[in-house]
C-alpha cells in the first residue's frame, strides 16, 4: 500500500496489481509505479468515470497490461533502428494509458498527456505529482491536425482508427514515429488508412498475445519522412 487507504478497497488493488505483475517485468519501480496508479485509479473511479471495466483481471489485462506490452514492444522496435525520443505527445490520455509506462521504457523522455475532460486531467495531474513523474504534465485541451511537432505521438483509442494516420503524422516533426494500438479488429482499417497516409518512410504491424485471454494484440509503427 503506498497510499492511503481511505476510498480505496486494498484488496480489490492488491488484486489488480498481482495479475499484472505476473506477466509483466519483475522490478521494483515498476511495480511501485503501478501500484500508485492502481490504487489513485480505484479512489477517482466514482468522480471521473476514468474506465468501463470493472473485472479485476480485466483491468490488469486489457488496460495496464495491454498498455505496457504495446510500449514493450514499440521500445524494442526503436532501439533496433535507433531511434531516439526525447518527447512524447499523449493523444486523448483518459486514465493514462498507455503512457504512464513511458517512464519506465524511456525515462528520460518529456511526455506529455493531452485530456481535454476536466476529471480526467485533474486526475492524471494527481497521479503524477504522487508518483513523481516530473518529466510529465498535462495539457487540458483538444489536438488539432498540423498543431504539434512531437518524435512521438500515441494515442491508445482517442481518435477514429480511420482518422488517426494522417492526424498522427501531421502531428509529428520529420523522422518522428506514430505508434497505433490495434486489436485484430482494427488492423485492416488501420492498414488501409496508413497507405493512403503520404510522408511516411516506413510502416510495421508489431505482434503481442495477451496472457490470460490470448487474445491478439499489434502495434502499427509509422515513421514520418
Amino acid at each position: 500500500m503506498l497510499l492511503q487507504s481511505y476510498g480505496i478497497d486494498m484488496d480489490r488493488a492488491g488484486r489488480i496489481l498481482e495479475y499484472f505483475i505476473k506477466h509483466s517485468a519483475d522490478n521494483q519501480d515498476l511495480r511501485n509505479l503501478t501500484e500508485i496508479h492502481i490504487e489513485l485509479l480505484l479512489k477517482w473511479q466514482n468522480i471521473a468515470n476514468l474506465i468501463g471495466l470493472s473485472n479485476e483481471r480485466e483491468i490488469a489485462e486489457f488496460l495496464y497490461l495491454d498498455s505496457f506490452l504495446a510500449l514493450k514492444r514499440t521500445n524494442e522496435y526503436l532501439l533496433s533502428e535507433k531511434i531516439r525520443i526525447s518527447n512524447i505527445a499523449d493523444i486523448g490520455s483518459g486514465a493514462g494509458f498507455p503512457s504512464l509506462f513511458w517512464s519506465f521504457f524511456l525515462p528520460g523522455a518529456n511526455v506529455t498527456l493531452f485530456e481535454p475532460k476536466r476529471k480526467k486531467a485533474n486526475f492524471l495531474r494527481e497521479f503524477i505529482r504522487i508518483a513523481g513523474l516530473k518529466n510529465y504534465k498535462v495539457e487540458e485541451k483538444m489536438v488539432q491536425r498540423e498543431s504539434l511537432s512531437a518524435q512521438l505521438i500515441i494515442s491508445k483509442a482517442a481518435i477514429n482508427i480511420n482518422d488517426w494516420p494522417y492526424f498522427s503524422i501531421s502531428n509529428l516533426a520529420g523522422g518522428g514515429v506514430a505508434v497505433s494500438l490495434l486489436t485484430e479488429e482494427s488492423e485492416k482499417i488501420y492498414t488501409r488508412a496508413i497507405k493512403k497516409t503520404g510522408k511516411i518512410a516506413k510502416s510495421v504491424l508489431i505482434e503481442y498475445e495477451l496472457p490470460y485471454s490470448l487474445k491478439r494484440r499489434l502495434v502499427g509503427v509509422a515513421v514520418k519522412k
